[in-house]
């Protein structure tokens, strides 16, 4: 018999597991200036298991890489976190990702941070959070000035995007592609220039709950007929919708349109 004793004791014992990583300790400043090496300096410090990645409140600027300003490989039970939106926020000195898993890293959480991708026009490839690992939890975390899809998930399985914040950004707010079991609850998408939630050839994705506006022309909720195709069904950008699936053809999207609103307004 397992007792509540017991189950607590396993909790505190694989929170011990963790070790944390503070950019402050490798030199970041985090007053606006670049703190570019003593990012990379601490994610090159981060274990690759169990490793948190730690940014204290403050305006962190970086100059990106070609794969991004943080960038997790080969990583697994590792964590970025900081000290909640508004408080840690991550800002690219020019237009860059500015976090990205690769499809070696899997069960990652990134929380409580802004990511500005210091974009000003849409700009190809640059998704200012970009996930190609498994089993990723996203959640408390706001994008503003991204180049393209603000946060990307493509090509992989069990991606959850809870409390995040979309504005300012350049295309598609969220944007999950080839995704296996997904979940979009709570998003908060006012702002983008062309679909502020859109899914193609992925199945399993359940969103619900949540805002969405587009500035431009975009819809505001998209089910893709395969990847860059044309939409089959989708909420419209003006109105609530009482559609309960998108696009089964390709996938399952269940939408609960009783806690999600949509609209358009030209913000321009």
């Amino acid at each position: 018999l397992t007792t509540i004793d017991t189950l607590a004791h396993q909790r505190t014992a694989k929170a011990n597991l963790f070790v944390t990583v503070n950019v402050r300790d490798y030199g970041a400043l985090a007053n606006g200036g670049d703190d570019s090496a003593a990012i990379l300096a601490a994610v090159n410090a981060l274990p690759a298991n169990y490793g948190i990645l730690y940014f204290p409140a403050g305006n962190y600027s970086c100059h990106p890489n070609s794969a991004g300003l943080v960038t997790f490989t080969g990583h697994s039970n590792c964590k970025i976190m900081g000290d909640g939106i508004g408080a840690s926020t991550i800002t690219a000195m020019s237009a860059s990702q500015v976090i990205q898993t690769a499809t070696t890293a899997d069960h990652i959480e990134i929380a409580g941070l802004t990511l500005n991708g210091g974009c000003t026009a849409r700009t190809s490839g640059c998704h200012a959070l970009q996930i190609q690992g498994s089993n990723t939890y996203v959640h408390d975390v706001e994008i503003t000035q991204s180049g393209e899809f603000a946060l990307f998930a493509v090509s992989t399985s069990d991606m959850r995007a809870v409390n995040v914040s979309v504005s300012g950004c350049y295309a598609d707010g969220i944007h999950y592609s080839g995704i296996t079991r997904g979940l979009i609850n709570n998003a908060f998408v006012k702002g983008s220039d062309d679909d502020c939630i859109a899914v193609d050839t992925s199945s399993d994705i359940d969103v619900f709950a949540g805002y969405a506006q587009s500035r431009a022309y975009g819809q505001c909720m998209q089910g893709a007929q395969g990847a860059g195709g044309s939409p089959n069904d989708y909420i419209p950008s003006y109105a609530f919708d009482t559609a309960t699936t998108v696009n089964p053809s390709t996938g399952t999207y269940r939408i609960n349109t009783a806690l999600f609103r949509v609209s358009l307004e030209d913000v321009l």
